[in-house]
């Protein structure tokens, strides 16, 4: 009788979103909280209402990813594919800023390419089939009529960008664009904002993220604000690439 209690006191509590917010309330630093976290088993809710909820309950955003981290959404840590020592990995939270809602998680498009890659503001991008393909320059004189425009006439703005990023767009679907590059791997966030890719070789990187939330007014973000990252990636590191896009523009 003894050693079978003994033996319930040894398996880690089952945690839970309140268990965290009583941690955080009670002063307990976010390391400390991590390691909980890691060393317990979990029955989180992280869907878009309760991500809000803890971060309004001051949550640390440290502990928030492993919280997601932790694979307590009905999917099986077995489903992950087994870490390779000599690779290394990326992850993240995406997140924007709603003027109804706050700081809330973000659905978006993620893809890895090889090297160092710049992606200005002056041209169209996207993907298409395997590739990441950059539009070439819109029309000048459209270019220069948008620069030239102030948000005190923000529909006008909107409407002149639109006719420029069509050209742009055109220019790609017509394979008349400028480079393109291949993509090595494509994900997007889950429904809590979190993304991973692993077992990358080491070497540089261009991460690309585009938000499917928040818009930009350049051609490169008007279909959603990009987040271009420039890694270098090592073996057995994991690179934390959280972001936010900040308030959408239009």
């Amino acid at each position: 009788m003894i050693r079978a209690q003994e033996s319930e006191a040894a398996k880690p509590s089952t945690l839970t979103n309140a268990n965290v917010i009583g941690m955080v309330k009670a002063g307990l630093s976010p390391e400390m909280i991590v390691k909980t976290i890691k060393g317990a088993g979990c029955s989180f809710q992280l869907d878009t209402d309760n991500l809000i909820a803890l971060k309004q309950a001051q949550v640390p955003d440290p502990v928030l990813r492993a919280m997601v981290s932790k694979e307590c959404l009905g999917r099986s840590s077995s489903t992950k594919p087994p870490r390779d020592p000599s690779k290394g990995s990326i992850e993240g939270v995406l997140t924007w800023e709603s003027k109804v809602r706050g700081h809330v998680t973000s659905s978006a498009e993620i893809v890895l390419l090889k090297g160092t890659i710049e992606l200005v503001a002056d041209k169209a991008v996207m993907v298409t089939d395997k590739n990441l393909t950059v539009s070439t320059p819109p029309d000048e004189a459209c270019l220069a009529e948008l620069k030239a425009m102030t948000m005190e006439i923000f529909d006008a703005k909107v409407r002149s960008l639109t006719l420029c990023a069509k050209t742009a767009i055109e220019s790609i679907q017509n394979h008349a664009g400028g480079p393109m590059y291949e993509i090595l791997e494509q994900t997007t966030a889950d429904d809590a904002g979190h993304f991973e890719i692993a077992n990358i070789t080491p070497g540089e990187y261009t991460l690309v993220i585009r938000s499917q939330d928040a818009k930009g007014l350049t051609l490169r973000d008007m279909r959603g604000k990009l987040s271009v990252l420039h890694l270098k990636i090592e073996s057995g590191k994991t690179i934390d690439a959280t972001r936010n896009f900040g308030t959408t523009e239009f």
